[in-house]
Protein backbone atom coordinates (compact mmCIF):
# COMPACT_ATOMS: atom_id res chain seq x y z
CA UNK A 1 0.00 0.00 0.00
CA UNK A 2 1.29 2.99 -1.00
CA UNK A 3 0.93 5.98 1.49
CA UNK A 4 0.60 9.94 0.00
CA UNK A 5 -1.90 12.44 -0.59
CA UNK A 6 -2.81 12.16 -3.98
CA UNK A 7 -6.22 10.78 -4.85
CA UNK A 8 -4.68 7.44 -6.28
CA UNK A 9 -2.44 6.39 -3.46
CA UNK A 10 -3.81 3.29 -1.23
CA UNK A 11 -3.70 5.45 1.79
CA UNK A 12 -4.03 9.40 1.18
CA UNK A 13 -3.35 11.87 3.83
CA UNK A 14 -4.51 15.65 4.06
CA UNK A 15 -1.26 16.97 5.10
CA UNK A 16 0.93 19.17 3.14
CA UNK A 17 4.40 18.05 4.36
CA UNK A 18 3.29 14.65 3.01
CA UNK A 19 4.90 13.90 -0.08
CA UNK A 20 1.94 13.50 -2.70
CA UNK A 21 3.19 10.02 -4.42
CA UNK A 22 4.45 7.46 -2.64
CA UNK A 23 5.77 8.87 0.89
CA UNK A 24 5.98 5.41 2.05
CA UNK A 25 4.87 1.82 1.36
CA UNK A 26 3.44 -0.65 3.49
CA UNK A 27 3.63 -4.26 2.28
CA UNK A 28 1.99 -7.59 3.58
CA UNK A 29 4.09 -10.84 3.41
CA UNK A 30 1.38 -13.78 3.29
CA UNK A 31 4.13 -16.21 3.59
CA UNK A 32 5.45 -15.12 6.83
CA UNK A 33 2.20 -13.39 7.99
CA UNK A 34 4.97 -9.69 8.84
CA UNK A 35 4.24 -5.87 7.63
CA UNK A 36 7.14 -4.31 6.40
CA UNK A 37 7.59 -0.36 5.89
CA UNK A 38 9.69 1.06 3.44
CA UNK A 39 11.30 3.93 2.26
CA UNK A 40 8.99 5.28 -0.73
CA UNK A 41 9.75 7.53 -3.90
CA UNK A 42 9.59 11.02 -1.69
CA UNK A 43 12.76 12.69 -0.66
CA UNK A 44 10.82 13.17 2.29
CA UNK A 45 11.43 10.81 5.95
CA UNK A 46 9.54 8.39 7.46
CA UNK A 47 9.76 7.42 10.83
CA UNK A 48 8.58 4.30 12.56
CA UNK A 49 8.35 4.66 16.26
CA UNK A 50 10.39 7.63 15.99
CA UNK A 51 13.48 6.17 14.09
CA UNK A 52 13.97 7.02 11.12
CA UNK A 53 13.38 4.29 8.14
CA UNK A 54 16.18 3.96 5.37
CA UNK A 55 15.50 0.40 4.83
CA UNK A 56 12.98 -1.75 5.11
CA UNK A 57 11.72 -2.85 8.64
CA UNK A 58 9.10 -5.09 10.19
CA UNK A 59 5.95 -3.02 11.61
CA UNK A 60 3.64 -4.67 14.82
CA UNK A 61 0.40 -3.82 15.81
CA UNK A 62 0.50 -0.83 17.62
CA UNK A 63 3.33 1.07 15.87
CA UNK A 64 3.46 4.56 15.22
CA UNK A 65 4.22 5.51 11.61
CA UNK A 66 4.81 9.33 11.89
CA UNK A 67 4.95 10.93 8.13
CA UNK A 68 5.14 14.98 7.97
CA UNK A 69 3.13 16.30 10.60
CA UNK A 70 0.91 13.07 10.85
CA UNK A 71 0.81 9.99 12.91
CA UNK A 72 -0.81 7.10 12.17
CA UNK A 73 -1.28 3.82 14.67
CA UNK A 74 -0.94 0.55 12.56
CA UNK A 75 -3.46 -1.95 13.28
CA UNK A 76 -3.10 -4.75 11.15
CA UNK A 77 -6.22 -6.64 9.68
CA UNK A 78 -3.69 -9.86 9.59
CA UNK A 79 -2.15 -11.86 12.02
CA UNK A 80 -1.30 -15.36 13.10
CA UNK A 81 -4.56 -16.20 14.05
CA UNK A 82 -6.54 -14.62 10.69
CA UNK A 83 -5.34 -14.24 7.48
CA UNK A 84 -7.65 -13.21 4.30
CA UNK A 85 -6.16 -16.16 1.98
CA UNK A 86 -7.12 -18.87 4.59
CA UNK A 87 -11.16 -17.41 4.30
CA UNK A 88 -11.41 -16.55 0.62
Amino acid sequence: NFIGRNDDMDVKLKDDSVSRIKHTTITFDAKSGKFFISVGESKELAYLNDSVVLESKEIKAYDIISLGNSKLLFVPFCSDTFSWEENK
